[in-house]
């Protein structure tokens, strides 16, 4: 029995006592738990954070690589084979105008080849390549300027109530402007569709 009395006693002392130091000590592990646990949910946000910015960063750069295209006309179930032409002369078989298409954007052989991907889909049996060129889009201004000065300076004072002082500046400089034009390739082209007896 003295056991039993002996431990309620001690849970006693803990539970009413005013340790002050416990007191301060538990509160520290809590807050250090706490922040423990803010870091750990701030390093987790950051690292999402950082892997959605370099998702959208990389998509951004892989579209702006890319040619894109556009089509106004026709649409009919897709075709596997497009013939090419770059003269509408050129054409073997009788056909009918779908649409017109243009890319631009990236390499003239990548915007080739995207626009002879669309043409399948779009449902083309020809493509007639009719213009190219290269579009200015902007520039790019970037300009430098340098500026040397010298200043001299003499005073004179001939044991006279004023004193004199003549100032001289020299200087010279120069301003470098660089232009660069910005560009984009464009490619337009019809797509045709052969009429069958």
């Amino acid at each position: 029995m003295h056991g039993k009395n002996d431990y309620r006693n001690r849970i006693k002392n803990i539970t009413v006592s005013n340790d002050k130091p416990f007191e301060k000590r538990l509160t520290a592990n809590l807050l250090s738990k706490q922040n423990q646990n803010l870091k750990n949910m701030n390093h987790q946000f950051l690292k999402l954070l950082k892997s959605f910015i370099l998702f959208f960063l990389f998509t951004f750069l892989l579209q702006s690589c890319s040619p894109i295209v556009d089509y106004l006309g026709k649409s009919y179930a897709p075709t596997n084979n497009v013939d090419m032409a770059f003269n509408r002369n050129d054409v073997k078989y009788p056909f009918e105008e779908m649409g017109m298409m243009q890319g631009k954007g990236g390499k003239y052989s990548d915007i080739q080849n995207k626009m002879l991907e669309e043409a399948r889909k779009r449902g083309a049996d020809a493509i007639v390549f009719e213009n190219h060129q290269e579009v200015v889009t902007g520039s790019n201004t970037n300009t430098n300027a340098n500026w040397n000065s010298q200043t001299n300076s003499a005073a004179t004072n001939t044991n006279k109530p004023v004193t004199t002082q003549k100032t001289n500046t020299y200087g010279s400089g120069y301003a470098n402007t660089t232009s660069t034009n910005t560009s984009v390739k464009v490619v337009q082209a019809v797509l045709l569709k052969y009429k069958r007896n």
